[in-house]
């Protein structure tokens, strides 16, 4: 048995019951108690389960995108000064003749009304932001491959394959999630091995979210806190312990 299929196995067993004892996890599915342990602490920086003394349960409070569909363009409204602000900020990082990337999400898609630095080339794989690098007549690409509809975004097929010939000195994403725990989150694990990839070929990254983030946790850990520099809105018990991170 693979480290997925165990792992979708333990998924299903603490899904359908209150909490599962090491033992059991060990009886069922036919492997050493080490083996478990390591299988539950991984599982759990993932933010896929909470482990306590002697086996694990289901994560209780979890974030689910309210929208099925279309969630970027629902929250372009939401905190929108916030976001603004936060974008701003973001936009005053990008240097003359900079690679940037940009993600699809609902605070950097207003980065691109304040990029004062020239020629600079980007990269998104936003919907919603190409037509406003067009608008501007900035220099953009977008990234190919399937459409996900609900950040609105383009992932290629094979995102390793498609971003590890690419090198930006700038990278600038959105998040679902931080917490210390579980670190930076997104709710699918297409998007959150992009933005992971994404990290990898970036010479700076920078996380924007507002305030409504933390204490959250999404499916699927894609970076550490200290992976990144955060800009945010404003500060908290976790923003005091960040050593990167940008107050605006």
């Amino acid at each position: 048995m693979s480290v997925l299929e165990r792992w979708r196995h333990i998924s299903n067993m603490v899904e359908n019951e209150d909490y599962v004892t090491v033992e059991e996890f060990c009886t069922r599915l036919g492997v050493s108690e080490a083996t478990i342990r390591r299988d539950l602490t991984a599982m759990e920086g993932r933010g896929m389960l909470e482990r306590f003394r002697g086996g694990a349960q289901k994560v209780k409070a979890i974030y689910i995108p309210e929208h099925s569909a279309g969630e970027i363009s629902h929250r372009l409204m939401e905190r929108r000064d916030e976001k603004i602000k936060i974008a701003r900020r973001a936009a005053e990082m990008i240097g003359d003749g900079d690679y940037v990337f940009i993600d699809s999400s609902s605070t950097t898609y207003f980065m691109i009304d304040f990029i004062m630095a020239k020629d600079v080339t980007i990269l998104t794989n936003s919907i919603l932001i190409m037509p406003k690098l067009l608008e501007k007549n900035m220099r953009g690409y977008i990234t190919g491959g399937f459409i996900d509809k609900c950040s609105e975004s383009v992932i290629p097929d094979d995102y390793t394959v498609a971003m590890q010939s690419m090198n930006f000195n700038k990278t600038f994403i959105g998040t679902y999630g931080i917490s210390e725990k579980t670190g930076y989150t997104t709710y699918g694990t297409a998007e959150g091995n992009f933005k992971r990839n994404i990290i990898a070929q970036s010479e700076q990254t920078f996380v924007l979210a507002d305030m409504s983030k933390f204490d959250r946790s999404a499916f699927f850990s894609y970076a550490s806190l200290d992976a990144c520099t955060l800009i945010t809105d404003g500060r908290n018990s976790i923003t005091d312990n960040m050593e990167k991170v940008i107050i605006c």
